[in-house]
C-alpha cells in the first residue's frame, strides 16, 4: 500500500472516530464517503487493469557506440480514457549480466534511454508495469514478457589498408559503370571448395564429378578484385564484452578498409549451430548485417584457417595475418586512436 492511499485511508477512518465520538452526521457522511471512494477506485483498477497491455513499440533499433537510443513503450488499453500514471520494470544489458530499471511515465507513453557503452546486442525485456488511478492513491500491477534489442555498432572508422599497385584494386565508379561482368568461361581460373553463398554457375562441373565434391571455379580477375577474411572465433563464447567490443570494432574497421581498395570482401567464419558461414560484402552497410549475425552467435566453432597466403584472418587477440604473416597486432587500449595512425602494407 502506497504512503498517499494509507494516509486517505487513515484519514477518512479518524473522520468517523470523530464524527462517532461527537455525534456530527455531516462529518460521519464525508468519512463514509471517502471511503467508498477509496473502495471505488481500488474496483475500477483491477477492471480497467484487466484489458491492459505493454510492450515495446519496436522490436529491434540500430545504435551507435557511445551515443544515447530512445527506446519507446506503449501502453495498451480498452479505455477511453488514458490512465492517470504508469510505471515499468525493465531488465536490460549485455548476455546474461542484466540491469534491473524502474521506469515512470503518464499519458500511455513512456521512452527508456540509455547509453550503450559496448558494441553488441542489448536485450531489454519488459518483466512488469503498473497502472495508478489519476489521483494515484491505488495501482494494479500486471506482468509481462516483451523483449526489444538494440544493435549496438562501431563508428564507420576505416583501417588504412594498402596493396601493391597491381592494377586490380577498386575502380572508380564512372569506370565500371559500363563495364561488363566477368564471364564464366576462359582465361586463368583456380578451383576451390564450395562455400555456403557461392552461385551455381561457378561450379566446374567436370572436375566436381572427379573429386566427389562441389569445386568452384574462380577466374584470377575475380580472385584479386576480392579479398578475403578468415575469422578466428576461438574463444569468443567465453570473451567478455569489452574484449567482443574491441574484436567487433576492429572487425569493422578492416572490412572498411578493404572495401576502399577491393570491389568485394567475402567473409568466412566457423558458426557452432551452423557450421561454416560466409557473407560477401560489398556495400559499407552490409558490414552492420555481418555484425548483427555474430552478435548473435550463441557458440563459435572456433578458428577459420586462410586457404591462401593472400587471406587475411582476424582474431580474438586483435591480430591481424595476411596468410602466415602477421601483419599487426592491436593492443586493445585506445583501439580508435590507434586505428587512425597504423597503416597496413598487405600482399597484393
Amino acid at each position: 500500500m502506497s504512503m498517499k492511499r494509507m494516509l486517505f485511508l487513515s484519514f477518512s477512518l479518524f473522520l468517523v472516530y470523530m464524527a462517532g465520538m461527537y455525534r456530527y452526521p455531516a462529518l460521519m457522511a464525508i468519512g463514509v464517503g471517502q471511503a467508498l471512494f477509496l473502495l471505488f477506485l481500488t474496483v475500477q483498477n483491477r477492471v480497467c487493469g484487466r484489458r491492459m497491455q505493454a510492450a515495446f513499440e519496436r522490436e529491434a533499433v540500430a545504435a551507435v557506440k557511445g551515443e544515447p537510443v530512445s527506446c519507446e513503450l506503449a501502453l495498451k488499453h480498452g479505455g477511453k480514457l488514458p490512465p492517470g500514471g504508469m510505471g515499468f520494470l525493465i531488465r536490460y544489458g549485455y548476455g546474461e549480466r542484466k540491469r534491473r530499471k524502474r521506469l515512470y511515465g503518464d499519458g500511455g507513453e513512456a521512452v527508456f534511454r540509455i547509453r550503450p557503452e559496448y558494441c553488441g546486442a542489448v536485450r531489454l525485456h519488459l518483466e512488469a508495469f503498473w497502472v495508478y488511478d489519476y489521483f494515484s492513491l491505488g495501482r494494479v500491477r500486471k506482468k509481462a514478457s516483451h523483449e526489444m534489442r538494440v544493435m549496438v555498432f562501431p563508428g564507420e572508422q576505416a583501417l588504412d589498408i594498402r596493396f601493391p599497385e597491381d592494377g586490380h584494386g577498386r575502380e572508380p565508379e564512372a569506370d565500371r559503370a559500363g563495364a561488363a561482368p566477368p564471364s564464366g568461361g576462359g582465361g586463368v581460373f583456380q578451383v576451390r571448395e564450395y562455400r555456403k553463398g557461392d552461385s551455381a554457375r561457378h561450379v566446374h562441373w567436370k572436375l566436381s564429378a572427379r573429386a566427389g565434391q562441389p569445386l568452384i571455379k574462380e577466374q584470377e580477375q575475380e580472385k584479386r578484385r576480392q579479398a578475403v577474411l578468415c575469422l578466428d572465433l576461438e574463444g569468443h563464447g567465453e570473451a567478455g564484452q569489452q574484449d567482443r567490443d574491441r574484436f567487433y570494432e576492429l572487425l569493422s574497421a578492416t572490412i572498411l578498409g578493404l572495401l576502399r581498395e577491393r570491389e568485394e570482401v567475402l567473409v568466412n567464419w566457423r558458426d557452432g549451430a551452423l557450421g561454416t558461414a560466409s557473407m560477401e560484402i560489398t556495400q559499407d552497410s552490409q558490414c552492420r548485417e555481418l555484425l548483427s549475425r555474430l552478435y548473435l552467435t550463441e557458440r563459435s566453432g572456433g578458428s577459420f584457417p586462410a586457404e591462401r597466403d593472400t587471406d587475411f584472418v582476424l582474431g580474438m587477440g586483435l591480430g591481424l595475418f595476411q596468410g602466415d604473416r602477421e601483419l599487426y597486432r592491436f593492443s586493445g587500449e585506445g583501439l580508435a586512436e590507434e586505428l587512425g595512425k597504423v597503416r597496413i602494407l598487405a600482399r597484393g
